[in-house]
């Protein structure tokens, strides 16, 4: 089993990996009848990119006790 460290990296990882295919998918051009799609599309890879960088953060400094983790996650 990993442990935080080792995830806190693949979250990372992955964060990077989802952030470049953010900046490829947005700058697609689409044709009115795609807009909602494409929109859609984005809005998924985002949440999806701010949900590893926010586990990559909580992975990393989990034993840290002054770190505020906000709320998002318990526990």
């Amino acid at each position: 089993m990993a442990c935080l460290k080792e995830l806190s990296a693949m979250y990372a990882e992955q964060n990077q990996v989802l952030k470049q295919r953010l900046r490829e998918v947005a700058a697609l051009e689409v044709s009115d009848g795609e807009l909602f799609q494409h929109a859609r599309r984005l809005r998924l890879l985002r949440d999806m990119q701010q949900e590893a960088g926010a586990l990559a953060s909580l992975t990393d400094r989990y034993y840290d006790r002054s770190y505020r983790k906000g709320g998002r996650y318990a526990l």
